[in-house]
């Protein structure tokens, strides 16, 4: 039911992270290796070239005298290489960062204190948008309470009574990081911000994420208030399963209005 919202402007703004292109790493060329039987082979032989082998004649015998060290030799290569691509220096060592996780294509390259704590701040509202995507419909409508109306930091003005549609307040939610509409979205789903808080922290159980504990619906700082980067990861990985989100966080602009064009 959720339709994918148009938008005017450059694909360039994430609200939700950053993409990461996969780092390269340095290609090792054909290198030579030794099957079960002991036989000498290059890996990537053309058609109709052989392996070597070891058995049969003199030369091959004398072949073997050589292929003792080779072995050692190849042994060495292949622990050195292996030890290279494990050494590849972290590019986000020098970053100014207490807590990072870097993920491609769901490969876990680097990380530092992934599971420490820390306010998630805005973060908070992908939790929120989840719910709303997974309990809620697309063009509902929403109509503003006064505890939305008082929310403080960052906001679009809401004001109590307007009605607006869940997908309007979503996008506002992610792109304009706004309490209001986001409390909004809380009271749709649960009633209230205190009950919506209850099913956040079930969700977060449900999907494991053992270094998180939330306490109101948009991110506000308090001390059970926390998350870590690699409970945030697995959360957008979650969020990001609905396509709509995609068009949303992608998007630099959008409009959005009251139903009765007021707002």
């Amino acid at each position: 039911p959720w339709r994918t919202p148009s938008f005017t402007g450059p694909s360039a703004k994430d609200a939700t992270g950053f993409a990461i292109r996969p780092a390269r790493l340095p290609l090792l060329g054909k290198c030579r290796a030794l099957d079960a039987s002991g036989a000498l082979r290059q890996n990537g032989l053309r058609g109709g070239e052989k392996s070597l082998n070891t058995r049969g004649s003199a030369a091959d015998r004398i072949f073997r005298l050589i292929e003792l060290p080779m072995r050692y030799f190849l042994i060495a290569v292949l622990l050195l290489a292996s030890s290279l691509a494990q050494a590849q220096s972290d590019p986000f060592a020098r970053v100014r960062a207490s807590s990072y996780l870097v993920q491609v294509n769901g490969r876990l390259l680097w990380e530092r204190n992934a599971d420490r704590h820390f306010p998630p701040a805005s973060l908070t509202k992908l939790m929120t948008v989840l719910l709303v995507l997974e309990r809620g419909h697309p063009q509902d409508v929403v109509t503003i309470s006064r505890a939305a109306q008082r929310e403080t930091g960052s906001r679009i003005h809401l004001k109590a009574g307007e009605g607006f549609r869940v997908q309007d307040l979503v996008i506002a939610t992610l792109m304009a990081s706004a309490n209001d509409a986001c409390h909004a979205l809380a009271d749709y789903v649960a009633g209230s911000e205190q009950r919506f808080v209850q099913l956040m922290n079930l969700r977060a159980h449900q999907l494991g994420l053992s270094h998180t504990h939330f306490t109101n619906a948009c991110g506000h700082d308090a001390p059970a208030h926390y998350s870590s980067t690699r409970d945030l990861a697995r959360l957008a990985d979650e969020l990001l399963k609905h396509s709509a989100i995609v068009a949303v966080t992608s998007s630099s602009d959008a409009r959005i209005a009251s139903l009765d064009g007021s707002h």
